[in-house]
């Protein structure tokens, strides 16, 4: 691997916009200025630096069945030397005694929030 290039990106008036630091051998952006992964974004009230965020999935990924007993999803962080990667559950534990009803209304509000923490994740708000 030969060895990266640090590039200097202009506005289109001309003026300095950020640096990038670019794989010479694929072309690849390995680091920019302009990236969004330091932003520090809201998911239930707990504050996450975008770029620690693995995933962020239904809490019945991985034991799909009607009659689990909990409604929410689960954001998981990437670890580094310092820190363990983490997996923050949030949601609401479904009574024994629910409907159907009651089911299907407090997985699908837990659905629609795990898609707005989703949403605010993968884009940014530019």
């Amino acid at each position: 691997m030969n060895k990266p290039k640090v590039i200097e990106k202009f506005a289109d008036n001309g003026e300095h916009s950020h640096w990038e630091l670019i794989d010479s051998d694929t072309g690849t952006v390995l680091w920019s200025e302009d990236s969004n992964v330091n932003e520090i974004i809201e998911i239930e009230g707990y504050k996450f630096r975008r770029g620690d965020i693995y995933d962020i999935y239904d809490c019945e990924r991985d034991k799909q069945m009607f009659l689990n007993r909990e409604a929410g999803f689960i954001v998981r962080t990437y670890g580094d030397k310092n820190h363990k990667p983490q997996e923050f559950r949030f949601g609401e534990p479904i009574a024994y005694e629910s409907t159907s009803y009651d089911i299907y209304g407090k997985k699908d509000k837990w659905k629609k929030r795990m898609n707005e923490a989703i949403a605010l994740w993968k884009n940014s708000p530019k």
